[in-house]
């Protein structure tokens, strides 16, 4: 959250400048100070008309974590903070070792288990041609009926075999779809358009399933976001036209107050508000450092 600063046209205002977080704003009554950390700027008694303004860098308001739906080690990141990317592009890989082992492990139990559909088939067709021999001896009274019913037996026996190896095979074939098609999940691919904002991760490091590996802002719309003391913060609305400047240039873009509510993680009370900027044409890039301005009617402090 970048630095915030409010200027005041009145006698009887001092202003107060926070720096980047952690905050450390000083109170001066006479010749002491005292020393809090806080995110607001304080603003002594008096009335006077005011602006509010933001210091930070312009972040995009959109972003999206790109996370690992397998866990492995990061064998790829070919983008770096600033880079910017398509939807679709592979934007990180992982390899799993213990995936890979599966796959080899499976492929291995698949080629043994079609080498036994084959042994089966051909005991089958044995079976079958001794049931078929003994059949025919039977039915003319050469063997006795307990040698026919123990061919007939071993055919079934057999042919049960021979379908318990096909369903192993189809298991295993089946096992082995789904490990390859887990190892395809360790490309990574963006889900939107945009600029990476974060990037984390080094390569070699062992990713966790779901933890997210690098991120994408969306850079059609920036922002610059910040805290403002509760002592003029009730007249910022959502909407009130802002004015963003560029550090670097000094160009300036038209902006609006986007969000404006009560922080809740101030140690003082203030008002957590973020200025938006369009950015559809690409001109404002991430990261750049701004300051963002609205311009607030006369006002009180405490």
């Amino acid at each position: 959250m970048g630095t915030i600063c409010i200027g005041l046209a009145a006698l009887g205002f001092s202003l107060w400048r926070a720096p980047a977080a952690p905050w450390t704003a000083r109170t001066v009554v006479g010749d002491a100070a005292e020393s809090f950390e806080t995110g607001t700027v304080q603003v002594q008694r008096g009335e006077a008309s005011a602006m509010v303004s933001l210091s930070g860098p312009m972040v995009p308001v959109r972003e999206m974590d790109v996370v690992s739906r397998l866990a492995g080690e990061l064998t790829s990141t070919p983008f770096v903070v600033g880079d910017r990317v398509r939807r679709g592009e592979i934007v990180a890989t992982v390899f799993s070792a213990e995936l890979g082992r599966r796959v080899s492990d499976l492929e291995s139990r698949i080629e043994q288990a079609r080498k036994d559909v084959e042994a089966n088939a051909a005991l089958v067709e044995q079976a079958e041609n001794r049931w078929a021999h003994n059949r025919a001896a039977y039915e003319r009274d050469l063997i006795a009926r307990r040698d026919f019913e123990e061919t007939a037996t071993a055919l079934e026996t057999a042919r049960a075999r021979a379908e318990l190896g096909r369903a192993n095979l189809a298991q295993h074939e089946a096992m082995l779809a789904q490990a390859r098609a887990l190892l395809r999940l360790a490309a990574m691919e963006a889900p939107m358009d945009g600029v990476v904002t974060r990037n984390p991760k080094k390569l070699g490091a062992m990713i966790a399933e779901s933890e997210p590996v690098l991120t994408l802002g969306d850079t059609r719309k920036l922002k610059v976001a910040g805290l403002v003391s509760e002592a003029c913060s009730g007249q910022i609305r959502v909407g009130m036209k802002a004015e963003v400047v560029r550090l670097d240039s000094g160009r300036t873009a038209p902006a609006h107050v986007a969000r404006a509510v009560s922080s809740p993680r101030a140690k003082e009370p203030a008002t957590e508000i973020e200025i938006h900027v369009d950015n559809a044409d690409g001109t404002l890039q991430p990261g750049t450092q701004a300051t963002a301005s609205v311009a607030l009617g006369r006002c009180e402090a405490p």
